[in-house]
């Protein structure tokens, strides 16, 4: 990733609205989502906020979200 890249990331990061779902207690054991300029989404622990988020691509959130509903994980 080119410096410029790396840039803008961090200026799509700072601004990203993580949300946790309301299905999560009050404690920090949860994670948290924020969707990404691409329209993919970033990924973090709520509990280790300093840590980077995790990237999924738009194709990569929407296989995630086909296997949840299939019960793939289950």
């Amino acid at each position: 990733m080119n410096e410029d890249a790396r840039d803008t990331q961090a200026t799509e990061l700072r601004h990203a609205e993580f949300r946790k779902s309301s299905y999560s207690g009050q404690d920090a054991q949860c994670v948290e989502v924020a969707i990404a300029a691409d329209g993919g989404r970033w990924l973090r622990d709520s509990k280790n906020r300093h840590q980077p988020p995790y990237y999924f691509t738009v194709d990569e959130w929407n296989a995630f979200i086909r296997g949840v509903k299939d019960g793939e994980f289950d």
